[in-house]
């Protein structure tokens, strides 16, 4: 999906839509962290890859989004996460996650009060801010040491993990096309 969207760009030369480009972001972030789960063993580096980047990322474009060049915010985007990586600061994690949260849940609410193709594009915001809490769920419970296989509601966070991410994935497929491109 994410080489026939680039293609497309590349062919026809149809620019970007900013006022959704973080759903681009996330998608170009997912497929970085298949790509390094697929060809290296898992360590601290790549599981915190996607813990680092994804919160950062959407703090980043929803806050300077029409500000800043996006050039510039890609550049911001790779310097935060690239120190926060270094330092290993989970505080900082843990308050970019929080931080991110409330900025996707924030843009839904306020995309739900718009126009009706805004309406539409609502849904995708609070699946990412759903998808966003399961996500530091997991990081929590990594960095708490926490024993998963004795757990007792590890089934139900599983059924809402594996239910809210594929419905995620599936809904930004289905809208990606009128989110990206003008």
């Amino acid at each position: 999906m994410l080489i026939l969207c680039i293609l497309r760009f590349i062919l026809i030369k149809k620019p970007f839509n900013q006022n959704s480009i973080e759903i681009l972001f996330f998608v170009v972030l997912l497929t970085l962290d298949e790509f390094i789960g697929l060809n290296w063993e898992i360590n601290i580096y790549t599981f915190n890859f996607i813990h680092v980047f994804i919160p950062v990322m959407f703090c980043c474009t929803i806050l300077l989004n029409k500000k800043i060049k996006l050039v510039y915010i890609i550049v911001l985007q790779l310097l935060i996460s690239s120190i926060e990586i270094y330092l290993m600061n989970y505080e900082f994690i843990i308050y970019s996650y929080l931080f991110s949260i409330m900025l996707i849940i924030h843009k839904g609410i306020k995309l739900a009060g718009q126009s009706s193709s805004q309406i539409k594009i609502a849904p995708l915001y609070f699946f990412l801010g759903f998808d966003q809490i399961l996500s530091f769920i997991v990081m929590l419970m990594y960095k708490l040491d926490y024993n998963w296989q004795s757990s007792l509601y590890i089934d139900y966070f599983n059924i809402f993990f594996n239910l809210f991410f594929p419905l995620t994935i599936l809904y930004i497929n289905v809208k990606f096309r009128r989110l990206i491109f003008i």
